[in-house]
């Protein structure tokens, strides 16, 4: 393949993943919570029970200050709980609020209708086609990235 038209394939790429974050971003408006902290408000839905600011920074693959930071912004918003943990005081337990689950339920079915609209459009033999060859890609990409790293070490 030519090198102009590798060019034109990443610039198709680039607009496609531009696409997708500006949608990405109207959901996070409309909800007022950045995806970080929708990813947050997910896991502690599926943690009832709570878990500590160190459990999230590690599952989130952040930084503690980070997570403390989304955590005191959704605080004050209401989506989640903060207390001390009774077995030890030195330990923060994080919980989500119900204002919070309602967040998460209205996202899943933001969620639900928009491929919902998508599917009615595109078809699910397009889509469905579509993610096999996107599963192809970056399976075939990791590969490609394992090789050269092993060749540059």
């Amino acid at each position: 393949m030519k090198e102009e038209d590798i060019e034109i394939l990443g610039k198709r790429i680039a607009q496609i993943a531009e696409a997708f974050r500006s949608s990405t971003s109207q959901i996070e408006a409309l909800l007022n919570q950045t995806k970080g902290q929708l990813g947050i408000l997910f896991y502690l839905n599926e943690h009832p029970e709570g878990t500590s600011s160190g459990e999230l920074a590690e599952v989130m693959h952040v930084g503690t200050g980070r997570i403390g930071n989304a955590l005191k912004a959704m605080q004050q918003r209401g989506t989640i709980n903060r207390r001390i943990d009774p077995d030890d005081n030195r330990r923060i337990i994080v919980t989500i609020t119900d204002y919070g689950r309602q967040l998460i339920t209205a996202r899943r079915r933001e969620f639900i209708d928009s491929m919902g609209y998508v599917l009615d459009a595109v078809g699910y033999d397009k889509l469905s086609a579509m993610l096999d060859t996107l599963e192809e890609i970056a399976r075939v990409q990791d590969q490609y990235l394992k090789k050269s790293t092993k060749r540059s070490m």
